[in-house]
């Protein structure tokens, strides 16, 4: 019985390490302080977290903005420039208070159908 178990354990887990290895996330990361005031992010996409191995072309963004508060008016996020692993963008938020911030995409599967990220 504990043999049993201790196979299927393993299988469980060689399972959930091999689908883990070819996962995506996109995520924010911050950047040094913003010469024109606000807050300063990178937008990109990578398989090992902190590490952005892929930009978003500012083209795919179809909705993104930051809020101080929830309830609370959105503000615009600006593209300030690409970089080979991410897209740099700047929002004109006050510094040192919270910022919760998101981006939904666009992308073309290989079938050509357009699905819908939440980022």
């Amino acid at each position: 019985m504990e043999t049993r178990f201790r196979a299927r354990a393993l299988a469980a887990a060689l399972a959930a390490g091999l689908s883990a290895a070819h996962a995506h996330d996109t995520w924010f990361a911050p950047l040094p302080a913003d010469p024109q005031g606000g807050v300063a992010l990178a937008l990109g996409t990578g398989n090992q977290f902190p590490v952005h191995e892929s930009g978003i072309g500012i083209q795919h963004l179809l909705y993104s903005g930051c809020r101080h508060e929830p309830g609370g008016t959105p503000l615009a996020l600006q593209r300030t420039g690409d970089a080979p692993t991410a897209l740099n963008l700047r929002v004109r938020a006050e510094r040192g208070l919270p910022l919760s911030c998101w981006a939904n995409n666009v992308k073309a599967t290989a079938n050509g159908k357009i699905r819908l990220c939440a980022c």
